[in-house]
């Protein structure tokens, strides 16, 4: 059976940003970018790629792996899929993981104008910003974890926003809309557009589903927060569906600390009783690591644990 290809030749209807090969990958075109822009961040900041995944096959598992140091590609075009059966359906992202704070490029300043779209992702992206600290800083106060723990971190971390279209599918028992995972940054505050439900959350070895509330939003632990208190706090794993009735729409802003710091367990949190369970890493360096490696699980922060290192 053949693997899905991606439409190369389409254009994102979105933001008029043409979509063109990022160059010889694999020796296949199955992967479009839209265009690229300097940076003087390093291979931590691919976090505008993530893993699409199509019945346990990554489309994209080699494609940051073959980009070592390559600039930020400011968005990824629409990925059209052939058909909606077994192998060829994935979920169609129109954004995939924006860094906001290059939404401000005076180069692209016309491209993000349309009807009040740059305006309200402005006012909406600082708001959710507010929002995060506000929940991190609520956390770790039940915690009591130093202030600065905090702060010291996420008061200028790095803030990234996905939506995602999962379109209907005629067979969704044979396909998977996202694999199941938890989310590597710190916090994801999730919206989800309709009222479908397709999100669904692993507890107990069962796949328990998450109603969509009206305007109320779903607050994620990430795998950072994880490791920042010292597993007080567990990153969920979740995966998303989809359905044979009606396209499902979800919004998600992701909030992680910046990525010139390094983490590790708060030390406020680290007693003889209470020893650190995380090894402490550089941020771009646990976002090197996390592109090297499947969307799995929690099989990344489990690898971070000091005990596996231990047992190397």
């Amino acid at each position: 059976m053949s693997n899905p290809r991606l439409d190369t030749t389409a254009t994102d209807q979105v933001f008029e940003i043409p979509a063109t090969p990022p160059g010889d990958v694999r020796n296949n075109n199955a992967y479009s970018v839209g265009s690229y822009f300097s940076s003087t961040a390093s291979t931590a900041l691919i976090i505008t790629s993530w893993y699409l995944s199509n019945i346990g096959v990554l489309l994209l598992n080699k494609y940051l792996l073959s980009f070592h140091g390559y600039r930020y590609p400011i968005f990824f075009t629409m990925l059209h899929m052939i058909s909606c059966s077994a192998y060829s359906y994935a979920s169609i992202n129109f954004l995939d993981l924006v860094p906001l704070q290059h939404i401000h490029s005076k180069q692209y300043q016309n491209r993000f104008n349309r009807s009040g779209l740059r305006d309200n992702l402005d006012a909406y992206a600082a708001e959710l910003r507010n929002l995060a600290m506000k929940i991190l800083e609520m956390m770790a106060k039940a915690l009591r974890m130093e202030h600065n723990d905090i702060r010291s971190l996420f008061e200028d971390g790095f803030q990234a926003m996905r939506m995602n279209y999962y379109p209907p599918c005629p067979q969704p028992e044979l396909v998977v809309g996202l694999n199941a995972h938890s989310d590597a940054v710190g916090l994801t505050i999730l919206l989800q557009v309709n009222e479908l439900e397709g999100l669904q959350i692993r507890k107990d070895g069962r796949w328990i589903p998450v109603k969509p509330l009206p305007n109320a939003f779903i607050v994620n632990i990430g795998d950072i927060l994880e490791i920042v208190t010292n597993g007080n706090y567990r990153s969920i794993e979740h995966r998303a569906i989809v359905n044979s009735v009606q396209e499902r729409l979800s919004m998600a802003t992701f909030y992680s600390p910046s990525l010139e710091v390094d983490m590790g367990p708060a030390p406020s949190l680290i007693t003889p009783e209470s020893p650190a369970l995380f090894k402490r890493i550089g941020v771009a360096d646990y976002f090197r690591g996390l592109f090297s490696r499947k969307l799995e699980g929690k099989a990344y922060i489990d690898a971070m644990k000091i005990q596996n290192e231990e047992h190397k």
